[in-house]
Parts: structure tokens; sequence; C-alpha cells
């Protein structure tokens, strides 16, 4: 894999197999805070949601950015809610990566607190999602583009996905692309423009009513 220093100083890598960046290169940690954490926390802020405990599912978890600098972040306003974080990739050479780039972020903010849970589960994404029963309030969803990944795009994804959502329940993703939108609605989500960073177009937020 291809090493890449985005514009923010983070690193991210180039997939051969599907040519695609694991990151925006206007800044890998940048794409993972204001895509990602943002707009979730700002949604549990004004909701006053899962104050005491949050489960997420990092859905394509790669390097891990998104689950970490959530982490990084909700640990500044809220010390001591307990997070349980469900990671699934089937590349364990990226989480590996992910490891050696982020490992003072992982041993303070996960093997040093003991209010956080963290498992990733390797292999395919279908197949996960699938057999997994945990049930979820966050949902960081980061697969290639619905270009060279179709199939982890699809309505019967986002359906599964819903049903292991709690109500009150948040979805982000970078894509804004109406197919993508259309299954997010088909599932039951509720779609509306995230923020736009790194490109004109916005990022998406889906919410489980």
């Amino acid at each position: 894999m291809k090493e890449i220093t985005t514009k923010d100083g983070s690193l991210t890598f180039f997939n051969e197999e599907f040519q695609e960046y694991y990151h925006s290169l206007s800044g890998a940690r940048e794409e993972a805070v204001e895509k990602y954490v943002k707009p979730t926390l700002q949604f549990i802020k004004e909701k006053k949601l899962f104050e005491e405990e949050i489960n997420v599912l990092d859905f394509c978890y790669g390097l891990g950015y998104n689950s970490l600098m959530f982490l990084y972040e909700i640990r500044k306003s809220n010390p001591n809610v307990k997070v349980n974080i469900v990671g699934i990739d089937n590349d364990m050479d990226i989480i590996e990566k992910g490891k050696e780039i982020s490992r003072d972020l992982i041993d303070n903010l996960v093997y040093g607190d003991d209010k956080v849970t963290l498992r990733v589960e390797i292999d395919d994404a279908i197949n996960v999602i699938n057999k997994i029963e945990d049930k979820f309030d966050v949902c960081f969803f980061d697969p290639f583009s619905l270009k060279r990944c179709p199939k982890l795009w699809s309505e019967e994804i986002f359906k599964r996905i819903y049903e292991l959502m709690n109500k009150k329940g948040i979805l982000t993703t970078y894509s804004c692309a109406r197919q993508v939108r259309e299954n997010l609605k088909k599932a039951g989500f509720i779609v509306k423009d995230g923020p736009c960073v790194g490109r004109r177009a916005p990022a998406t937020i889906a919410l489980k009513d």
C-alpha cells in the first residue's frame, strides 16, 4: 500500500484493489472529525441522547480515524460516558497500519480508558452485518465509493443497519450520491445534508426516528 500524507498532516493509503484513497487528501483526520464526529456529537448534544452509554458501529473501520477521533472529541465534553465500538473490516493489513499510526491515541483512548470497549470483526462486511446481534446508537458508514464498491451501498445493507440501530440513532457518511440517499430512505432513514469538507458536495446524515 502506498502511504500518503494528506494536507492536514495525517496519513492515509491508496488501495490498489479499489483504486481509491482511504480518505480525502484534504485531510484524513479532518474528514473523520468534520464529516463523521462533529455531526454526530452535535445531534447527541441537541437531543440530549446517550449521556451514559453510546454504542457505535464503525462500518469499514480501516485506519480507525472515525472511532478514535470520536473518542477524542467526546471525552472533552463527557468524560464519563461509556463507549462501546464494533468495527467491521476485511483487511487486517490496513487495521495494523492504523494501529501503527495512532498508537498513542489507542493506548490512551482505548486501552487507557476503562469506559471504552473496541471490537473489530475481520470478515466480509456483508457476512458480519448479517450475523451481528449488537444494537447501535451511531453508525459511521465509510466504505469505498459507490462506483468502486456498490454492494456495500445497497438498500439491503442499509435496511440491516436500520434494524440494528436503536431509536434516535444517527448514521453519517461522506457520500451524497442520489442512489445512496434513495437506498437510505427506502431502508427507513430520514436523510439530511451533512457538512461540505474538502469538496463542494455535502456529506450525508441519516436518522432513525
